[in-house]
């Protein structure tokens, strides 16, 4: 999975590695480049782009964990009481993912972001964790 956390301002802290149940999340390195460029281009990943996971470990719970780590990081370290996210309202692999780490959705934002492949509006749903 392919995602970023940063803080900007006086308190801008660097984030290490995170350990989930099954993951660690590391801040990507300029070793990483030819990696994420081919995942890029694959087209499970390059259909959808923002958040993601190679193909060949789909279906692992891989995903769910590291959204989970990242969450958790951000309520438990950084202080946030909800998180959001707004995938593309057909990804229901990442959808599914996103419920079993917690979120859950709170409406379909309408012609939302524009599909880089066939240039159209398409809508998202917009799902949230709100720490208890």
């Amino acid at each position: 999975m392919c995602t970023g956390v940063r803080r900007w301002g006086p308190d801008a802290r660097a984030v290490g590695e995170l350990r989930g149940e099954s993951v660690v999340l590391r801040p990507t390195a300029a070793a990483d480049a030819g990696d994420l460029r081919a995942l890029l281009a694959t087209p499970e990943v390059a259909r959808w782009i923002d958040v993601f996971l190679d193909p060949a470990l789909h279906g692992r719970g891989l995903g769910t964990d590291a959204v989970a780590t990242l969450v958790r990081h951000l309520v438990e370290e950084r202080g946030h009481h909800r998180v959001t996210i707004d995938p593309a309202a057909d990804n229901a692999g990442a959808i599914r993912s996103y419920e079993k780490a917690g979120f859950r959705a709170v409406g379909t934002m309408r012609r939302a972001w524009r599909d880089p492949w066939s240039g159209e509006w398409r809508d998202t749903l917009f799902m949230e964790h709100v720490a208890p």
